[in-house]
Protein backbone atom coordinates (compact mmCIF):
# COMPACT_ATOMS: atom_id res chain seq x y z
CA UNK A 1 0.00 0.00 0.00
CA UNK A 2 2.43 2.31 1.38
CA UNK A 3 4.52 1.84 -2.50
CA UNK A 4 0.90 2.68 -4.19
CA UNK A 5 0.91 6.05 -2.23
CA UNK A 6 4.08 7.20 -3.15
CA UNK A 7 3.75 5.93 -6.78
CA UNK A 8 0.55 8.15 -6.87
CA UNK A 9 2.65 10.88 -4.93
CA UNK A 10 5.42 10.77 -7.53
CA UNK A 11 2.58 11.17 -10.48
CA UNK A 12 0.80 13.92 -9.29
CA UNK A 13 4.14 15.44 -8.59
CA UNK A 14 4.87 15.08 -12.41
CA UNK A 15 1.45 16.27 -13.05
CA UNK A 16 1.80 19.37 -11.25
CA UNK A 17 5.14 20.26 -12.85
CA UNK A 18 4.02 19.53 -16.61
CA UNK A 19 0.82 21.87 -15.79
CA UNK A 20 2.86 24.58 -14.19
CA UNK A 21 5.35 24.72 -16.63
CA UNK A 22 2.47 24.94 -19.49
CA UNK A 23 -0.58 26.80 -18.22
CA UNK A 24 1.22 29.32 -15.69
CA UNK A 25 -1.58 30.69 -13.57
CA UNK A 26 -4.36 29.35 -13.95
CA UNK A 27 -7.53 27.44 -12.38
CA UNK A 28 -6.05 24.18 -12.83
CA UNK A 29 -2.52 24.94 -11.73
CA UNK A 30 -4.13 26.88 -8.28
CA UNK A 31 -6.07 23.66 -7.65
CA UNK A 32 -3.47 20.87 -8.04
CA UNK A 33 -1.76 23.44 -5.99
CA UNK A 34 -4.33 24.13 -3.11
CA UNK A 35 -5.61 20.33 -3.72
CA UNK A 36 -2.37 19.07 -2.12
CA UNK A 37 -2.29 21.16 0.18
CA UNK A 38 -6.06 21.25 2.24
CA UNK A 39 -6.32 16.95 1.17
CA UNK A 40 -2.84 15.61 1.36
CA UNK A 41 -0.45 18.01 3.31
CA UNK A 42 -2.42 17.16 6.41
CA UNK A 43 -2.36 13.69 6.66
CA UNK A 44 1.79 14.40 6.57
CA UNK A 45 1.97 17.08 8.82
CA UNK A 46 -1.45 18.67 10.58
CA UNK A 47 -2.11 15.96 12.70
CA UNK A 48 0.51 12.85 13.24
CA UNK A 49 -1.51 10.99 15.84
CA UNK A 50 -2.83 9.11 13.61
CA UNK A 51 -0.19 6.39 12.30
CA UNK A 52 0.64 7.12 8.02
CA UNK A 53 -0.66 3.66 7.85
CA UNK A 54 -4.22 4.08 8.73
CA UNK A 55 -4.22 7.09 6.26
CA UNK A 56 -3.24 5.42 3.70
CA UNK A 57 -6.22 4.53 1.94
CA UNK A 58 -7.57 8.16 2.45
CA UNK A 59 -4.80 9.59 0.95
CA UNK A 60 -5.01 7.34 -2.41
CA UNK A 61 -8.62 8.16 -2.53
CA UNK A 62 -7.42 11.82 -2.34
CA UNK A 63 -4.55 11.80 -4.61
CA UNK A 64 -6.87 9.60 -7.25
CA UNK A 65 -9.38 12.20 -7.31
CA UNK A 66 -7.08 14.60 -7.98
CA UNK A 67 -5.29 12.51 -10.98
CA UNK A 68 -9.08 12.12 -12.59
CA UNK A 69 -9.85 15.55 -12.30
CA UNK A 70 -6.65 17.26 -14.18
CA UNK A 71 -7.06 13.60 -16.56
CA UNK A 72 -10.14 15.05 -17.61
CA UNK A 73 -9.14 18.64 -17.81
CA UNK A 74 -6.56 17.73 -20.03
CA UNK A 75 -8.79 15.61 -21.95
CA UNK A 76 -11.51 18.72 -22.59
CA UNK A 77 -8.76 21.11 -23.35
CA UNK A 78 -7.49 18.53 -25.88
CA UNK A 79 -10.55 17.85 -27.44
CA UNK A 80 -12.17 22.00 -27.52
CA UNK A 81 -9.21 23.99 -27.39
CA UNK A 82 -8.13 24.93 -30.96
CA UNK A 83 -5.44 26.86 -29.98
CA UNK A 84 -3.10 27.21 -25.95
CA UNK A 85 -0.45 28.91 -25.95
CA UNK A 86 1.70 29.11 -22.45
CA UNK A 87 0.78 32.33 -19.85
CA UNK A 88 -2.32 32.87 -21.78
CA UNK A 89 -3.78 35.07 -18.61
CA UNK A 90 -1.54 37.93 -19.64
CA UNK A 91 -2.99 39.82 -22.67
CA UNK A 92 -2.55 43.18 -23.76
CA UNK A 93 -4.23 45.96 -21.49
CA UNK A 94 -8.04 45.78 -21.77
CA UNK A 95 -10.38 49.00 -22.32
CA UNK A 96 -12.28 48.38 -19.20
CA UNK A 97 -14.24 51.52 -19.66
CA UNK A 98 -16.45 52.86 -16.37
CA UNK A 99 -16.59 49.52 -14.90
CA UNK A 100 -13.81 49.64 -12.55
CA UNK A 101 -15.69 53.30 -11.25
CA UNK A 102 -19.47 51.00 -11.11
CA UNK A 103 -17.88 48.03 -9.23
CA UNK A 104 -16.82 50.61 -6.49
CA UNK A 105 -19.61 52.17 -6.39
CA UNK A 106 -21.79 49.33 -6.33
CA UNK A 107 -19.64 48.17 -3.79
CA UNK A 108 -19.49 51.69 -1.61
CA UNK A 109 -23.51 51.32 -1.92
CA UNK A 110 -22.99 48.23 -0.24
CA UNK A 111 -21.01 48.62 2.57
CA UNK A 112 -22.74 51.74 3.77
CA UNK A 113 -26.15 50.48 3.87
CA UNK A 114 -25.16 46.82 5.25
CA UNK A 115 -23.06 49.73 7.96
CA UNK A 116 -26.35 51.58 8.57
CA UNK A 117 -28.60 48.56 8.76
CA UNK A 118 -26.22 45.98 10.96
CA UNK A 119 -24.11 48.09 11.81
CA UNK A 120 -20.37 46.54 13.00
CA UNK A 121 -21.14 42.83 13.88
CA UNK A 122 -17.13 41.38 14.59
CA UNK A 123 -18.49 41.06 18.34
CA UNK A 124 -20.20 38.33 20.79
CA UNK A 125 -20.05 34.66 19.74
CA UNK A 126 -19.83 33.58 16.25
CA UNK A 127 -23.62 31.94 16.08
CA UNK A 128 -24.50 35.36 16.70
CA UNK A 129 -22.74 37.60 14.13
CA UNK A 130 -24.21 34.87 11.69
CA UNK A 131 -27.51 35.56 12.78
CA UNK A 132 -26.86 39.06 13.20
CA UNK A 133 -26.03 38.95 8.72
CA UNK A 134 -28.93 36.85 8.25
CA UNK A 135 -31.19 39.05 5.76
CA UNK A 136 -28.68 41.34 4.93
CA UNK A 137 -27.10 38.77 1.73
CA UNK A 138 -28.31 41.23 -1.00
CA UNK A 139 -25.49 43.81 0.43
CA UNK A 140 -23.10 41.81 1.04
CA UNK A 141 -23.28 40.48 -2.77
CA UNK A 142 -22.58 44.10 -3.67
CA UNK A 143 -19.65 44.37 -1.48
CA UNK A 144 -18.06 41.84 -3.74
CA UNK A 145 -18.18 44.67 -6.01
CA UNK A 146 -14.77 46.34 -4.61
CA UNK A 147 -13.02 42.65 -6.07
CA UNK A 148 -14.54 43.13 -9.84
CA UNK A 149 -13.04 46.70 -9.10
CA UNK A 150 -9.95 45.84 -8.61
CA UNK A 151 -9.72 43.24 -11.38
CA UNK A 152 -11.08 45.19 -14.21
CA UNK A 153 -8.07 47.46 -12.75
CA UNK A 154 -5.92 45.15 -13.38
CA UNK A 155 -7.37 43.60 -16.93
CA UNK A 156 -7.20 47.35 -17.89
CA UNK A 157 -2.91 47.69 -17.05
CA UNK A 158 -3.89 50.68 -14.53
CA UNK A 159 -1.31 49.16 -12.06
CA UNK A 160 1.49 48.55 -14.39
CA UNK A 161 3.25 51.51 -12.30
CA UNK A 162 4.20 52.37 -8.74
CA UNK A 163 1.73 54.75 -8.22
CA UNK A 164 -1.67 52.36 -9.78
CA UNK A 165 0.12 49.49 -7.56
CA UNK A 166 0.22 51.51 -4.67
CA UNK A 167 -3.37 52.66 -4.94
CA UNK A 168 -4.72 49.30 -5.89
CA UNK A 169 -3.16 47.62 -2.77
CA UNK A 170 -4.42 50.94 -0.39
CA UNK A 171 -8.22 50.29 -1.66
CA UNK A 172 -7.44 46.56 -1.16
CA UNK A 173 -6.31 46.65 2.34
CA UNK A 174 -9.00 49.52 2.95
CA UNK A 175 -12.32 48.12 1.59
CA UNK A 176 -11.17 44.24 2.75
CA UNK A 177 -10.86 46.00 6.45
CA UNK A 178 -13.94 47.08 6.22
CA UNK A 179 -15.55 43.97 5.40
CA UNK A 180 -13.60 41.93 7.86
CA UNK A 181 -15.35 44.30 10.65
CA UNK A 182 -18.37 44.38 9.11
CA UNK A 183 -19.43 40.73 8.61
CA UNK A 184 -17.81 39.57 11.77
CA UNK A 185 -14.26 38.78 10.93
CA UNK A 186 -14.30 37.42 7.37
CA UNK A 187 -11.06 37.55 5.89
CA UNK A 188 -11.93 36.19 2.39
CA UNK A 189 -12.00 39.45 0.50
CA UNK A 190 -9.06 41.29 1.70
CA UNK A 191 -7.07 37.72 1.28
CA UNK A 192 -8.47 37.10 -2.07
CA UNK A 193 -8.03 41.32 -3.48
CA UNK A 194 -4.57 41.27 -2.40
CA UNK A 195 -3.38 37.72 -3.59
CA UNK A 196 -5.08 38.43 -7.05
CA UNK A 197 -2.67 41.58 -6.96
CA UNK A 198 0.30 40.17 -6.00
CA UNK A 199 -0.21 37.43 -8.51
CA UNK A 200 -1.22 39.86 -11.77
CA UNK A 201 1.98 41.47 -10.69
CA UNK A 202 4.31 38.21 -10.72
CA UNK A 203 2.75 37.44 -13.96
CA UNK A 204 3.20 40.59 -15.38
CA UNK A 205 7.22 40.61 -14.33
CA UNK A 206 6.23 43.90 -12.65
CA UNK A 207 7.30 42.60 -8.70
CA UNK A 208 10.52 39.81 -8.77
CA UNK A 209 10.19 36.24 -6.80
CA UNK A 210 12.07 37.61 -3.66
CA UNK A 211 9.83 40.72 -3.02
CA UNK A 212 6.54 38.63 -3.91
CA UNK A 213 7.86 36.24 -1.29
CA UNK A 214 8.04 39.03 1.20
CA UNK A 215 5.09 40.44 0.36
CA UNK A 216 3.59 36.90 0.74
CA UNK A 217 5.21 36.53 4.24
CA UNK A 218 3.43 39.28 5.21
CA UNK A 219 0.27 38.73 4.23
CA UNK A 220 0.59 35.44 5.88
CA UNK A 221 1.59 37.20 9.21
CA UNK A 222 -1.26 39.60 8.69
CA UNK A 223 -3.90 36.73 8.32
CA UNK A 224 -2.84 35.09 11.79
CA UNK A 225 -2.99 37.91 13.82
CA UNK A 226 -7.08 38.36 11.87
CA UNK A 227 -7.77 35.09 12.69
CA UNK A 228 -6.82 34.85 16.11
CA UNK A 229 -8.57 38.02 16.09
CA UNK A 230 -11.91 36.41 15.09
CA UNK A 231 -12.61 34.13 17.78
CA UNK A 232 -10.90 35.59 20.66
CA UNK A 233 -12.05 39.31 19.85
CA UNK A 234 -8.47 40.29 21.35
CA UNK A 235 -4.42 39.92 20.85
CA UNK A 236 -3.97 39.42 24.25
CA UNK A 237 -2.17 35.90 25.19
CA UNK A 238 -1.63 35.92 21.11
CA UNK A 239 1.74 33.88 20.08
CA UNK A 240 2.84 32.73 16.89
CA UNK A 241 2.30 29.08 18.06
CA UNK A 242 -1.34 29.78 18.59
CA UNK A 243 -2.01 31.65 15.39
CA UNK A 244 -0.25 28.90 13.07
CA UNK A 245 -1.85 25.82 15.18
CA UNK A 246 -5.10 27.49 14.21
CA UNK A 247 -4.09 28.56 10.60
CA UNK A 248 -2.92 25.33 10.16
CA UNK A 249 -6.81 23.57 11.15
CA UNK A 250 -8.11 26.23 9.25
CA UNK A 251 -5.91 25.39 5.98
CA UNK A 252 -6.10 21.45 5.94
CA UNK A 253 -8.96 20.06 7.91
CA UNK A 254 -7.99 16.31 6.87
CA UNK A 255 -9.72 15.23 9.97
CA UNK A 256 -12.38 15.58 8.02
CA UNK A 257 -11.37 13.40 5.54
CA UNK A 258 -11.36 10.63 8.40
CA UNK A 259 -14.58 11.40 9.98
CA UNK A 260 -16.79 11.18 6.75
CA UNK A 261 -15.02 7.75 5.61
CA UNK A 262 -15.59 6.41 9.25
CA UNK A 263 -19.24 7.38 9.13
CA UNK A 264 -19.42 4.91 5.61
CA UNK A 265 -18.48 2.17 7.84
CA UNK A 266 -21.63 2.95 10.41
CA UNK A 267 -24.94 1.77 9.78
CA UNK A 268 -26.61 5.19 9.65
CA UNK A 269 -24.88 6.37 6.38
CA UNK A 270 -26.86 7.36 3.61
CA UNK A 271 -25.26 8.78 0.08
CA UNK A 272 -27.02 12.11 -0.68
CA UNK A 273 -25.53 12.15 -4.26
CA UNK A 274 -26.19 15.48 -5.85
CA UNK A 275 -28.67 16.29 -3.11
CA UNK A 276 -26.75 18.61 -0.86
CA UNK A 277 -24.49 19.65 -4.02
CA UNK A 278 -27.72 21.24 -5.44
CA UNK A 279 -28.96 22.36 -2.01
CA UNK A 280 -26.17 24.81 -1.63
CA UNK A 281 -27.80 27.03 -4.28
CA UNK A 282 -30.99 27.63 -2.40
CA UNK A 283 -29.31 30.93 -0.68
CA UNK A 284 -29.48 32.56 -3.75
CA UNK A 285 -33.10 33.35 -3.07
CA UNK A 286 -33.97 36.19 -1.41
CA UNK A 287 -35.47 36.45 1.79
CA UNK A 288 -37.82 38.77 0.99
CA UNK A 289 -39.02 36.11 -1.01
CA UNK A 290 -38.96 33.51 1.02
CA UNK A 291 -40.22 34.41 4.64
CA UNK A 292 -39.31 31.12 6.62
CA UNK A 293 -35.91 31.06 4.93
CA UNK A 294 -33.50 28.87 7.44
CA UNK A 295 -29.88 30.82 8.60
CA UNK A 296 -28.12 27.31 6.63
CA UNK A 297 -28.89 25.08 4.44
CA UNK A 298 -28.08 21.21 3.90
CA UNK A 299 -25.36 21.39 1.79
CA UNK A 300 -22.36 19.03 2.39
CA UNK A 301 -20.50 21.21 4.81
CA UNK A 302 -23.75 21.63 6.68
CA UNK A 303 -24.44 17.94 6.51
CA UNK A 304 -21.12 17.20 7.75
CA UNK A 305 -21.66 19.41 11.14
CA UNK A 306 -25.12 18.59 11.88
CA UNK A 307 -25.37 14.59 10.72
CA UNK A 308 -21.85 13.56 10.71
CA UNK A 309 -20.33 15.35 13.75
CA UNK A 310 -23.80 15.66 15.43
CA UNK A 311 -23.65 19.39 16.48
CA UNK A 312 -26.10 21.77 16.65
CA UNK A 313 -25.10 25.33 15.60
CA UNK A 314 -25.14 27.40 12.47
CA UNK A 315 -21.56 27.37 11.92
CA UNK A 316 -20.80 25.52 9.12
CA UNK A 317 -17.30 23.15 9.82
CA UNK A 318 -15.28 22.67 6.03
CA UNK A 319 -15.79 18.90 5.02
CA UNK A 320 -13.39 19.17 2.01
CA UNK A 321 -13.90 19.09 -1.45
CA UNK A 322 -12.73 14.87 -1.22
CA UNK A 323 -14.97 14.69 1.96
CA UNK A 324 -17.99 16.32 -0.03
CA UNK A 325 -17.16 13.73 -2.65
CA UNK A 326 -17.39 10.83 -0.06
CA UNK A 327 -20.77 11.98 1.10
CA UNK A 328 -22.23 11.89 -1.74
CA UNK A 329 -20.77 9.01 -3.63
CA UNK A 330 -18.78 6.70 -1.04
CA UNK A 331 -15.99 4.90 -2.03
CA UNK A 332 -16.77 5.96 -5.62
CA UNK A 333 -15.75 9.69 -4.61
CA UNK A 334 -14.00 9.91 -8.21
CA UNK A 335 -17.40 10.14 -10.04
CA UNK A 336 -17.83 13.53 -8.72
CA UNK A 337 -14.51 14.45 -10.94
CA UNK A 338 -15.88 15.07 -14.07
CA UNK A 339 -18.01 17.80 -12.61
CA UNK A 340 -14.78 19.26 -11.16
CA UNK A 341 -12.84 19.12 -14.47
CA UNK A 342 -15.27 20.79 -16.46
CA UNK A 343 -15.62 23.78 -13.89
CA UNK A 344 -12.30 24.41 -13.82
CA UNK A 345 -11.82 23.76 -17.90
CA UNK A 346 -15.00 26.66 -18.28
CA UNK A 347 -13.17 29.24 -16.08
CA UNK A 348 -9.85 28.92 -17.30
CA UNK A 349 -11.23 29.39 -20.96
CA UNK A 350 -12.69 32.65 -18.71
CA UNK A 351 -9.26 33.93 -17.77
CA UNK A 352 -7.57 33.38 -21.18
CA UNK A 353 -10.55 35.32 -22.15
CA UNK A 354 -9.69 38.46 -24.77
CA UNK A 355 -12.98 39.75 -23.31
CA UNK A 356 -12.59 42.15 -20.74
CA UNK A 357 -16.32 41.09 -18.66
CA UNK A 358 -14.80 37.40 -18.62
CA UNK A 359 -11.54 37.55 -17.52
CA UNK A 360 -12.21 40.10 -14.61
CA UNK A 361 -15.22 37.51 -13.51
CA UNK A 362 -12.45 34.49 -13.77
CA UNK A 363 -10.03 36.40 -12.33
CA UNK A 364 -12.23 37.47 -9.29
CA UNK A 365 -12.95 33.30 -8.98
CA UNK A 366 -8.90 32.18 -8.72
CA UNK A 367 -8.18 32.85 -5.13
CA UNK A 368 -11.77 30.87 -4.12
CA UNK A 369 -10.05 27.62 -5.58
CA UNK A 370 -8.66 27.30 -2.22
CA UNK A 371 -12.07 27.48 -0.77
CA UNK A 372 -12.86 25.23 -3.88
CA UNK A 373 -10.97 21.99 -2.03
CA UNK A 374 -11.28 23.12 1.21
CA UNK A 375 -15.09 23.66 1.68
CA UNK A 376 -16.39 22.07 -1.97
CA UNK A 377 -16.84 22.60 -5.44
CA UNK A 378 -20.81 24.27 -4.66
CA UNK A 379 -19.34 26.73 -1.95
CA UNK A 380 -17.12 27.88 -4.56
CA UNK A 381 -20.04 27.93 -7.78
CA UNK A 382 -22.09 30.26 -5.08
CA UNK A 383 -19.41 32.59 -4.94
CA UNK A 384 -19.00 32.70 -8.66
CA UNK A 385 -22.90 33.33 -8.72
CA UNK A 386 -22.43 36.32 -6.25
CA UNK A 387 -19.98 37.70 -8.49
CA UNK A 388 -21.97 36.78 -11.44
CA UNK A 389 -24.84 39.34 -9.67
CA UNK A 390 -22.54 42.41 -9.12
CA UNK A 391 -21.36 42.21 -13.02
CA UNK A 392 -24.69 42.06 -14.18
CA UNK A 393 -26.03 44.56 -12.29
CA UNK A 394 -22.95 46.55 -13.58
CA UNK A 395 -23.77 45.73 -17.23
CA UNK A 396 -26.99 46.98 -16.78
CA UNK A 397 -25.80 50.35 -15.28
CA UNK A 398 -23.53 50.29 -18.29
CA UNK A 399 -25.86 49.91 -20.79
CA UNK A 400 -28.48 52.02 -19.57
CA UNK A 401 -26.09 54.54 -19.33
CA UNK A 402 -25.34 54.62 -22.96
CA UNK A 403 -28.69 54.55 -23.72
CA UNK A 404 -29.37 57.70 -21.76
CA UNK A 405 -26.60 59.25 -23.24
CA UNK A 406 -27.22 57.81 -27.01
CA UNK A 407 -30.87 59.31 -26.93
CA UNK A 408 -29.57 62.45 -25.45
CA UNK A 409 -27.45 62.81 -28.27
CA UNK A 410 -29.89 61.91 -31.03
CA UNK A 411 -32.21 64.53 -28.88
CA UNK A 412 -30.11 67.50 -29.41
CA UNK A 413 -29.35 66.50 -33.15
CA UNK A 414 -33.17 66.94 -33.65
CA UNK A 415 -33.33 69.77 -32.38
CA UNK A 416 -30.27 71.46 -34.35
Amino acid sequence: MLHFVFTLLALYALATALTCWYYRISFIVFFLFFFFLVNVFGFFFVDDSIAFKDDAKLVVMSLLFGLVTVFLYFCLNFLFSTSVTRNMMISPPLRVGAYPILFFALATLGFLAFYIKAGVTLDGDYNARIQKNAGNGALVILMYGYLAAIATYLVGGKADNLRGFLLISTTAIAFGGAYYLLIGGSRNLIAASLFIVLIWLIATKKIKIPVAAACGLVLFAALLLLEYYRYALSLEGFTFNKGLILFSESLSPSHAIRNIYSWLSSTSYNLQHLTTFFNEFAIVVPRAMWEDKPINFMNNGYYYTTQILGLDTNLTISPTLVGSAIIMFGEHAYLFSPICAVVLYAFDKMLFSRRVLLKSFALCLLPYVFFMVRDGLEVFLYVGIKFLIVFFLAMMISLSLKTVKEVSRVSKSELS
